[in-house]
């Protein structure tokens, strides 16, 4: 009986995905199909939350690991997919934006971080762009620095820093690394 219920747990969510996919293929035939999707995706989300349930009950840092990892992996995949379709420019930077972040909330304590305002030239066009990676250091004006542009939407432009994937890898590897150790502990009876 607990095998039937813990298969019945997560294949009532998935049923629920599928209906809800081949509802939204055919949404361009009728509102009835996209509110057919809509209906489904929901009971969707309300079942696995019984799914989730159970699985934090039987494996909560399997489930963590596999939550970090598929979150890193997902924006290291964004990240490399959107750079390799991108038209790579040339840029300089010239200033800096900078924010206050809270090191120590008991001593209202802060620290003024930076990241780097870059100029580059695209379709014969001026464009400034600030980077997403702050860090404690001011970058240097005159740096040369690659921005990447979407050639699907020219307004879509990011700085190609080691820095964005070094978070996101930093995810997928404590995921993988979280997800292998509990394993291996809970094989080997250390869990």
């Amino acid at each position: 009986m607990e095998t039937i219920l813990s298969i019945g747990i997560f294949a009532v969510p998935a049923a629920f995905l599928v209906c809800g996919a081949i509802c939204y293929l055919l949404s361009h035939k009728s509102d009835a199909f996209v509110n057919g999707a809509i209906g489904c995706f929901v009971c969707a989300f309300i079942s696995s939350f019984f799914a989730v349930k159970k699985i934090l009950e039987v494996a909560p840092a399997e489930f963590a690991g596999v939550i970090l990892g598929a979150v890193g992996g997902v924006a290291v995949y964004r990240e490399k997919r959107f750079f390799k379709r991108a038209i790579i420019v040339n840029g300089v930077v010239t200033s800096y934006a900078s924010k206050e972040i809270k090191t120590n909330a008991a001593y209202s304590s802060a620290q003024t971080v930076y990241a780097p305002v870059v100029k580059f030239e695209f379709d014969g066009e001026e464009r400034y762009i600030t980077g997403r990676s702050f860090s404690a250091t001011k970058p240097k004006t005159g740096t040369v620095m690659q921005v990447g542009i979407d050639p699907r939407n020219i307004y879509d432009a990011r700085l190609y820093s080691k820095a964005g994937y070094g978070v996101a890898s930093a995810l997928l590897w404590l995921g993988i690394i979280l997800l292998v150790s509990s394993s291996a502990m809970r094989l080997t009876g250390k869990y």
